[in-house]
């Protein structure tokens, strides 16, 4: 192969995969599961610090406050009405979903994992809490999230 000939393949190379990445990042959101031991929640470099648990060894709810660590980048901590935390933790395109509860009112937060900002919070629910291919349901009330993960409109 020619010289020149290899460095035009190196160009649509790089522009396919280009365009690859560009289509996945354009695709529908899909939330992950936060694995959580303890009082930590982890999912690659998502790392969750809960705070006081309910139950050391078969933890269902934390206290909070909410701290969020992305890889090395310094922590941030949710405002105190983001508590007490329950299951299940869920999170996509730098949103995290969580579950707090206040007696028999349910609320579902949607957090910016970088700064702990509240992008969107639910209306009060009770259960169940369900998600699949990109819609939440809260008390049969629906929410499609948008390419961001945030809700893009109640049905």
């Amino acid at each position: 192969m020619k010289r020149c000939d290899a460095r035009q393949a190196a160009r649509v190379m790089a522009a396919m995969v280009g365009l690859l990445w560009a289509t996945a990042q354009a695709g529908e959101c899909r939330l992950q599961p936060v694995a959580v031991q303890a009082a930590t929640g982890k999912l690659g470099e998502l790392t969750l610090d809960l705070g006081e648990t309910d139950d050391p060894a078969h933890a269902q709810a934390w206290q909070g406050p909410l701290k969020i660590t992305v890889g090395a980048a310094a922590a941030c901590t949710a405002d105190d009405e983001v508590s007490i935390i329950e299951r299940p933790l869920l999170a996509g395109q730098g949103v995290l979903y969580v579950p707090t509860y206040s007696g028999s009112n349910r609320r579902l937060y949607a957090l910016d994992v970088r700064t702990c900002r509240v992008r969107w919070s639910s209306p009060d629910y009770s259960y169940p809490l369900s998600y699949k291919d990109g819609v939440l349901k809260l008390d049969g009330h629906t929410w499609k999230l948008s390419a961001d993960c945030l809700p893009a409109a109640k049905h």
